[in-house]
């Protein structure tokens, strides 16, 4: 007999299968009892042949000298007998499957359960129940599986979880007796282990489709498409408050965390293999919808790093169902549905979040849009007409919402940048049959969108040639424009008439500094940096006029950097401030004997403010009103409307600054521009506009013409 020399004695292995064996044996684990004693040990003695390690009933760790043979050392040892442990795992579940699991008597009982039996519900919810005690739950370990499941066993169990799904959402009274309760009870960590193996299984077969990895037979989709839905049934079965379900709070959050993961999934596939069930399980209840918090909690932290925002993912599902030839019309109301809640109702943290990226979102206004021109494309694919002027409804409502959420007029910047207009026009072109509730609520969304939004930023140049480009190319295709652009037609075509009178007149812009009296006619003028809104025409005029600019410009510039303010372009300053000398010529005899009383007299100066609004709730293009600032009431009510001026911006309508010189009467303005909503957060322009006149001249005769040269407007203070 060869001498044994002992290295680090190690586990023996009739000791360690023992061990094992007693462990599971106490577990009533038969599967693992099984596999370890058959497979790991049939495993252990090929692996050890294939190394000349000698296996007996002796310390595994223990060396053999044999002649001409090269003997290997404990760390090979434990090296073989790992990778032995884990093929043994991976294999051991065929073995168990084909000699063990009662795979027979399972599909019979599927098979006979899956039979219409409407007259024997109690019969069909004890033998569901009997399944499960008899077929899996002796034969399931209770930590769970470890390795691969083949198909034609996860088929069967796939069949009997929906089964059971069914039943547990069908509320049969039968299915809450105390005997049913407690059997069921009893194999609840079969039913959830089974749950998760096949979800694990789902998401890994959907991880090879997704990487464009072949299939492996014909029938593996249909075998998917099995497994997943009945997941997904288990998944909404056990998410209801019932009995059985109250065991979902041991999980852990498993429950959640699975919801989670297979909404995230459906989002992400471009093929749209999944479906859009799980829409359903983060926004529940048609009738009475609430947002599942926890489920979006989780979907929140799993895609916050990712490189698609949760932002992109909900409007994608909702564009990819708009684009399938049979749209699945119950999720994707409950997809909008969730949006909508999302933005309007629900104030938890989780839709706080959520409200928060999708209304800073740089392209939420385009998704919009995508998803209503899809809505109107979908139109002949959607059977009930109702259906229809739902999701078009709900396009226009989350714009209205948005529009609401965001600064309005970076909204209509950017919805007038889309084919906003031509798509109303295509919605009135559906026939929509004698849906009047929908139709009123849709007229609703019209005259808000149009009229009341979109049609008061005509006073800028660049909106109102958007504007006026779409309204031109619909008037070419429908000869008539419909009745529905009325109220943006009366409000834009005075807009649209005075930028007609504006192109080819001289410009009326005048040099910041107040000592010079040349107006932007060609010279180029420069922008201060600061405000990037006074102009001058020289540096020298800038350096001139920086100590009385300064305080004005730090104030603007604070504000310009709060994204608050509108910029604007030099055209639209341009156009603005042609409006203003144009409205200023034709302000009514009372108004201008009121300006005219703002002229030095013999007790002095009356300091007043011409306030010429174009933001106002009567939709009217301009209202006009003097203040003055003598009178502590007038004061205080233009702060309330105007609360940004604060009281740097007065210094300009000093006595000095008002006072009578060479280059005529000086006159403040503050032009109050929509901003925000209408008659809230309005943009406060405030200029000097110089009148080139003599005292004893009547104010009736100023003209803004090109040949008079009698005006020209210094910019002064914006925010």
């Amino acid at each position: 007999m060869p001498d044994v020399h002992q290295v680090e004695p190690s586990v023996a292995f009739p000791d360690e299968l023992v061990r094992l064996s007693c462990v599971y044996a106490a577990r009533e684990d038969r599967f693992r009892l099984l596999s370890i004693q058959k497979k790991l040990h049939d495993k252990v003695q090929e692996a050890a042949e294939s190394s000349h390690i000698q296996y007996g009933p002796i310390l595994l760790g223990s060396k053999y000298n044999k002649p001409g043979v090269h003997f290997a050392t404990c760390s090979d040892w434990s090296r073989v007998y790992s990778q032995a442990c884990d093929t043994a795992l991976s294999d051991s579940f065929a073995y168990y499957t084909r000699e063990v699991f009662p795979r027979q008597e399972l599909a019979e009982l599927v098979t006979s359960l899956e039979l219409p039996r409407l007259d024997h519900r109690g019969a069909q919810i004890l033998g569901v129940i009997h399944a499960w005690q008899t077929c899996l739950h002796p034969y399931t370990p209770k930590e769970g599986l470890g390795c691969s499941v083949p198909d034609s066993m996860l088929d069967l169990v796939a069949s009997l979880l929906s089964l059971t799904s069914l039943i547990l959402m069908s509320h049969d009274p039968m299915i809450y007796t105390k005997t049913a309760l407690n059997r069921l009870i009893t194999v609840w960590p079969t039913i959830w282990t089974w749950t998760r193996t096949l979800h694990t299984h789902n998401m890994q077969s959907h991880a090879v489709r997704a990487a464009r990895i072949p299939p492996r037979a014909e029938l593996d989709m249909d075998s998917f498409r099995k497994h997943y839905t009945a997941v997904f049934d288990a998944l909404r079965s056990l998410n209801l408050p019932t009995e059985l379900s109250a065991l979902v709070v041991e999980t852990e959050g498993m429950l959640p965390e699975m919801m989670a993961t297979l909404w995230i999934e459906e989002a992400k596939d471009p093929t749209a293999t999944l479906g859009f069930r799980s829409s359903e399980l983060l926004c529940a209840h048609p009738l009475d919808p609430q947002i599942n918090v926890d489920v979006l909690k989780i979907i929140i932290n799993y895609t916050k790093d990712a490189p698609r925002s949760l932002v992109d993912l909900i409007f994608g599902r909702i564009k990819r169902n708009l684009k399938q030839p049979q749209i699945d019309t119950a999720n994707l109301s409950m997809d909008f549905t969730f949006l909508i809640l999302v933005q309007e109702e629900d104030l938890r943290w989780g839709s706080q979040t959520l409200r928060a990226d999708i209304l800073s979102h740089p392209m939420i206004v385009t998704m919009i849009m995508d998803v209503l021109t899809l809505a109107i494309d979908a139109e002949p694919r959607i059977p009930d007409s109702k259906d229809c002027l739902k999701y078009l409804n709900n396009s226009l409502r989350l714009l209205v919402i948005l529009s609401e959420g965001i600064q309005t007029y970076e909204f209509v910047d950017k919805l007038m940048a889309t084919t906003f207009l031509t798509s109303i026009a295509r919605i009135v072109s559906i026939r929509m049959g004698d849906r009047k509730q929908e139709i009123r609520e849709m007229s609703t969304y019209f005259n808000t969108l149009l009229g009341g939004t979109i049609a008061r930023f005509g006073v800028y140049r660049s909106l109102l040639s958007n504007i006026q480009r779409d309204l031109v190319a619909m008037e070419k295709k429908y000869r008539v424009l419909p009745a529905v652009f009325d109220r943006i037609l009366k409000h834009t075509n005075p807009f649209q008439s005075l930028f007609d009178e504006y192109r080819g007149k001289p410009v009326f812009l005048g040099c910041g500094d107040r000592q010079c009296n040349l107006i932007d006619d060609g010279r180029n003028f420069r922008r201060c940096s600061g405000c990037f809104f006074v102009c001058y025409c020289s540096r020298q005029c800038q350096q001139r006029h920086w100590r009385e600019h300064k305080s004005l410009c730090d104030n603007m510039h604070s504000s310009a950097a709060g994204s608050r303010s509108v910029r604007l372009s030099g055209p639209d300053m341009r156009f603005i401030i042609y409006m203003l000398v144009n409205d200023m010529a034709e302000l009514t005899p009372a108004t201008r004997l009121a300006i005219d009383s703002s002229l030095e007299t013999t007790t002095g100066s009356v300091r007043k403010m011409l306030v010429l609004s174009y933001d106002n709730i009567s939709g009217e293009r301009l209202e006009t009103n003097i203040i003055n600032f003598d009178d502590p009431t007038a004061v205080r009510q233009l702060a309330e409307r105007v609360p940004q001026l604060g009281e740097l911006w007065q210094s300009s309508c000093s006595k000095q600054s008002l006072r009578a010189s060479g280059m005529g009467i000086t006159i403040p303005i503050l032009a109050l521009l929509p901003r925000g909503p209408v008659c809230s957060d309005p943009q406060a322009m405030t200029v000097r506009m110089t009148v080139q006149i003599q005292k004893d001249d009547a104010m009736g005769n100023i003209m803004p013409d090109g040949s008079s040269g009698r005006m020209h407007v210094k910019p002064l203070h914006y925010k």
